[in-house]
């Protein structure tokens, strides 16, 4: 089989099941899956991993308050894709939940009501 058509079984697996690119228990790339002797050994062959940043506010009434750190995850997961499964990059999980200034004071006056 050719790389482009062992892609595109990815890619349709993905989108037939989403919940294989967003459950972490599905990705074995993923940092929270590896021991450390795993990663020790990863570490060891390439230096690189994936982080996805995104922060934690609101996006108007109906949006959900991670859909910055969901989308950059999303995509993280998703570009691995695109490489050979010996060439799989390390992906951590997202970091940097950072809740916006006008979310904490929101959050802060509810929590005294």
């Amino acid at each position: 089989m050719d790389y482009s058509s062992e892609l595109e079984n990815k890619l349709k697996t993905y989108i037939d099941d989403p919940s294989l690119a967003m459950n972490p228990a599905y990705n074995k790339n993923l940092l929270a899956n590896r021991s450390y002797q795993e990663i020790s050994e990863y570490l060891s062959k390439d230096k690189r991993i994936i982080l996805p940043i995104g922060s934690t506010e609101q996006h108007g009434p109906d949006g959900i308050l991670g859909v910055d750190h969901i989308t950059a995850t999303g995509i993280a997961i998703l570009s691995q894709l695109s490489q050979e499964s010996s060439l799989a990059l390390l992906l951590t999980t997202a970091w940097l939940y950072i809740i916006s200034a006008s979310l904490a004071l929101y959050l802060c006056a509810r929590l005294l009501i």
